[in-house]
Formats: structure tokens, sequence, C-alpha cells
């Protein structure tokens, strides 16, 4: 079966411009729509017969709509109730309604958001040893800029003060302790993670900081025996890829061995010649015509590749006109002339189901 569903299918069609369509096996899928009209369209053709499905449909009132439902801050609709969340930094009230100030110990996987220190815009809290780990979709690094930043002035950041890493933890490489009131400059990982830590002492407290940080494709990513992957867009499980896209992937196998490369899921704009939206696979680091592989769009997946060195460039276009559902690939390093095994199931992120190929 096609990785786009070209065969048999469900298309769910929430308007003219929202659809979705499914194949394959799901043990189970939710679907709500944001009008009052959906429309479920069965399309089947005259070769493999399944089971089938079995799908039951509810309407639910937006609670969030009517004075955000009582919720202090955030109000999320859920089918048949809606749920009050905080922003960073605060946590839920006995009430499940009310926030109130929550440890600032906190795991951040939003491909993009905003952040601030303890109770901005007032003044911190002394005494205080804060971590923020910000993890984004494999095959994209974290960009990070501070809007306001005010701390207790130091030659050498010695008591309060910020601290980021290039990393999942405080052991990675420090990208700067900061401290003062001058803004610090714009950083970016090298990899989809980001590690930051803030200390206060009992002395002196000020305003703080208001920071934000999103998602910027390619990279420089490590092969490994155990499979990595690359998702075409940071919301990948979210909605289609965006338009003007230049994303480039360098991915660098052990010595001795190359990169293998397949793709789990594709779906670009489909095209004669795949001048539009497209995919270009390097047999090396750089983008030059004699180490192109292959040019690839529309919805068939690529062929497996395993570069004849080190080095394997994964190019992504996308001009200002269509959008689809984009790709995920996988890759590892493996020993040029062998096939690598790929025996690890494929990682998706939330919602997005398995397709299976017969």
């Amino acid at each position: 079966m096609k990785s786009a569903c070209s065969y048999d299918y469900v298309l769910i069609q929430n308007d003219e411009e929202m659809e979705e369509r499914y194949c394959g096996h799901y043990n189970s899928l939710v679907y709500t729509s944001t009008t009052n009209r959906i429309k479920v369209l069965f399309v089947s053709d005259n070769a493999i017969e399944k089971s089938g499905f079995m799908a039951y449909f509810i309407t639910d009132l937006d609670e969030c709509r009517n004075n955000n439902a009582g919720c202090q801050q955030r109000c999320t609709n859920t089918i048949g109730s809606y749920q009050c969340e905080c922003e960073n930094g605060y946590v839920l009230a006995d009430d499940e309604h009310n926030c109130k100030e929550g440890g600032c110990n906190l795991q951040l996987y939003d491909p993009e958001g905003e952040i601030t220190s303890p109770n901005y815009p007032l003044n911190y809290p002394k005494g205080k040893n804060c971590n923020w780990h910000f993890v984004t979709t494999p095959g994209h690094r974290l960009s990070f800029s501070f809007e306001e930043f005010m701390f207790e002035e130091h030659n050498t950041c010695k008591y309060d003060h910020i601290e980021i890493f290039d990393g999942g933890s405080n052991d990675a490489i420090s990208l700067g302790i900061f401290c003062g009131s001058d803004v610090p400059p714009n950083l970016q990982s090298s990899s989809n993670q980001l590690f930051m830590t803030m200390h206060t002492d009992a002395s002196v407290d000020r305003r703080g900081f208001k920071a934000f940080y999103s998602s910027i494709c390619g990279g420089n990513l490590k092969a490994e025996q155990t499979v990595g992957f690359i998702y075409s867009h940071a919301r990948y499980s979210d909605g289609k890829y965006e338009k003007k896209m230049r994303c480039e992937w360098r991915i660098l196998a052990e010595p001795n061995h190359g990169v293998n490369i397949r793709f789990a899921q594709f779906d670009l704009e489909r095209e004669a010649n795949c001048e539009f939206d497209y995919v270009e696979i390097y047999d090396g680091d750089e983008i030059l015509e004699e180490h192109r592989v292959a040019r690839y769009c529309g919805d068939k997946l690529p062929p497996s590749f395993t570069s004849t060195g080190r080095n394997l460039l994964l190019l992504l276009i996308t001009d200002e006109s269509e959008e689809q559902k984009g790709f995920i690939a996988e890759y590892q390093s493996t020993i040029p002339g062998t096939i690598a095994p790929f025996t690890s199931t494929t990682r998706r992120p939330p919602r997005e189901p398995i397709i299976n190929n017969d």
C-alpha cells in the first residue's frame, strides 16, 4: 500500500481546505473537527481486501469559548470536557482552575515556545536553582533568544546567573554563563536538545528574563549502529511542511563505515521533474552535482541508499506553493556493501500511525 494511501483509504474532510487520508492499521484513532461539519469518505480499489473499520461519533461543546471555562491561564477543549493548564513556571492549583507558582525543573518538548524566570515580570525568588531541558523533533536544532534580561551584576557571574548547555544536561558543552543587564546573544544548539540552569543566591533579586525558543531544520548528525531519525519539519505530527524551506542534514558515520538511509514515510508535492518540492541525496558532505545520487518528490517511498564513504548529505527544498505531509527518514552506520537491518521500530510523534505497506 502506498505511503500516501492511494488504493484503499478513508478520507476525513473538516472543511474545504482541511482533510486527512488514512490507510493501513490503527489500533485507535480520534479525530476532532474544528467546525460543526465533518465528511467521511471510504474508497477501495479492485485489488486487496481487508476487514475495514468501525467508527463512533459524538458531538462536543467547546467549553473554553465561554469565559475560558473559568481557567485562570490556558484552557484546552477535550471530548466531553475541558482541561485547565498553566504557563511555564506555574502548576495547577487544587481547584484545577487557578495556577500557582510551581517548581522550576521543567522538560519542554514543544518545537517552539516562550519561557520566563519564576515570578516574572516580578523579581525572581532568592535561593533558587532551576533547570529547563528543551527537546525538539529529531533532525532539528534549537534557536534560543532573550527578549528581556535582568540579573545581579558581577564580572564573573558568581552570584545570580543562568548557564546554557549544548545538549541534554549540564554535562554538555557550555554555550555561556550570563548575568547583569546585557541581553545575551542568540544561541543555537548543535543537536535537538538544549539545557539551561538558573542560580540565585540569598541576597539581591532582579526582574529575571523572558526568552523564546524555536526549531531549525537541518544540522550535523552522527550515524551510529542504532537507528537515528529525521523529520522533514518540527511539527510533523500536526500538519504539513512549510513553504520556502531549505534544510541540509549532514550525516557522519564512524571510520570505515558508511551511512545507510531509508524513508519510512514520504509525501512531497508531485511534479514530473521534481522542480518544486524535493529531496536530494548526496554521496558526501557537499552539494556538488557529481555527488548527487538522486532527486525525489511525490508520494512513492525512495529506495534506501548507503554512502560509499563516511558522509551523506540530505537536502530538502520546498517552494512557495503547495505543501504536503513531508517525510520521516531513518539512518544508521553500516559497513559499505552490506544492507543495514533497521530492526528497531520506527518512532513517530503522538497520533502518527504506522502505515503497513502490502
